[in-house]
């Protein structure tokens, strides 16, 4: 199983560059939604391979997921 790691700010705690793990990209995604919702900052996902969501891919996919 491939991990995925949502990169934010904490905005309750100050740290910078926390991070969370999730089982898929979708996880992940909804993790970086469910963050901002409490008022926290994802800066991008990082997954397998290299692979990098941006904060415009994260901001795209929360506008259209928005349950």
């Amino acid at each position: 199983m491939s991990s995925w790691v949502v990169v934010y700010d904490d905005a309750f705690q100050g740290w910078t560059n926390a991070r969370v793990t999730a089982s898929s990209k979708e996880s992940a995604l909804s993790l970086a939604r469910d963050r901002r919702r409490q008022g926290h900052e994802a800066h991008r996902i990082e997954g397998p391979n290299g692979r990098v969501i941006n904060k415009e891919e994260i901001e795209r996919w929360m506008a259209t997921h928005l349950e």
